[in-house]
């Protein structure tokens, strides 16, 4: 009775012996040899996740693994990795013989904060089989970006008679990074700085004290702002101008109470009836308050000012504080 013994691999032996009544009877011994690869590599995982921080270079990651059914002393048993699919930015490389995934530059966060890495293991083996499995890494964020005060210039405008407490302006800043708590501080407390607070979490500008005898019309303070970092670079600045006008507490007062004159009945139209002796009123408030505009206060058909140069009514910008002032205008018949 003959029995044939079997061993498979990719390049396998079989032994087939001859057997008499359970007796090796010596009558042959034939050598096969095959080149089938019968088992694909398989991964331990289907998928892995991990995580690494930004801006470590040559920083291990994780270990993929899989194995291979196949005699480990032949080719078709012999595994290497490669990763074949998600490493866009270069981020990565694995070593193919472990299946260690190292960091290859300083990751960036800000530029991909996730990556879905497909790797795969493969055989040597005849014909070629392989598995594949997904890596999903999240790149965790340091804090190397500063922040940035936007806009970077900022103007206000409060009354000098502001209450302690009177909003002034908001000072707004970002981060790109996610860690790293905002902070604004003014560069120093003295000078015009000693009438202003600034909220070191959201950075609003309020007065802290009131503007009496004050004569600077104009106060230049700046922000600082960082965000806990130890790199040197972790700072924006902003310049806001606050400014006040003085209260519109003066009226327009005119030169003379009284201007009268003598014309012709037949004056050409458009004639400057007070050529020589201009209406004039002045007004003792500062800026914009103390602006005069002229004009006449019950028009008459045949008597018209120009804004530009108008002779009659003293008025500032603000409603109902103005000066009158009684221009007689007579009339006569040249011979």
């Amino acid at each position: 009775m003959t029995h044939i013994l079997t061993m498979y691999c990719l390049y396998f032996t079989l032994l087939m012996v001859g057997m008499v009544c359970g007796q090796f009877d010596g009558s042959y011994i034939t050598e096969i040899n095959a080149t089938e690869n019968v088992y694909a590599p398989v991964f331990n995982e289907s998928y892995y996740n991990t995580s690494v921080e930004e801006n470590l270079d040559n920083e291990w990651v994780i270990q993929v693994t899989a194995y291979d059914a196949d005699d480990s002393s032949t080719p078709a048993g012999q595994i290497y990795y490669s990763i074949t699919d998600g490493n866009y930015n270069g981020f990565f490389l694995i070593n193919e013989t472990t299946g260690d995934i190292f960091t290859t530059v300083n990751v960036d966060r800000e530029t991909q904060e996730f990556v879905n890495l497909t790797v795969a293991a493969f055989d040597y083996g005849t014909p070629q089989m392989y598995d594949t499995s997904q890596v999903y890494i999240r790149i965790l964020d340091q804090n190397d970006n500063p922040p940035v005060v936007d806009p970077s210039e900022m103007k206000a405008r409060i009354p000098n008679d502001s209450a302690i407490g009177t909003f002034v302006i908001n000072v707004n800043a970002t981060d790109e990074d996610e860690v790293g708590e905002l902070k604004y501080t003014f560069l120093s407390n003295t000078g015009d700085y000693e009438y202003y607070d600034i909220n070191s979490t959201n950075g609003v500008i309020t007065t802290i004290k009131l503007f009496e005898n004050i004569i600077e019309a104009e106060h230049y303070l700046a922000v600082k702002v960082t965000d806990g970092s130890v790199a040197g670079f972790d700072y924006g600045h902003v310049l806001v101008e606050v400014y006040w006008p003085d209260p519109n507490e003066c009226y327009p007062v005119f030169c003379e109470t009284v201007y009268e004159y003598t014309i012709p009945s037949n004056i050409p139209i458009g004639t400057n009836l007070t050529e020589g002796c201009t209406i004039l009123a002045y007004d003792k408030d500062k800026g914009p308050d103390g602006t005069v505009k002229y004009s006449i206060y019950h028009p008459n058909q045949r008597i018209r000012s120009k804004k530009e140069n108008p002779k009659v009514l003293g008025q500032d910008t603000y409603p109902n504080p103005w000066a009158v002032l009684d221009t007689y205008v007579s009339t006569y018949f040249p011979k």
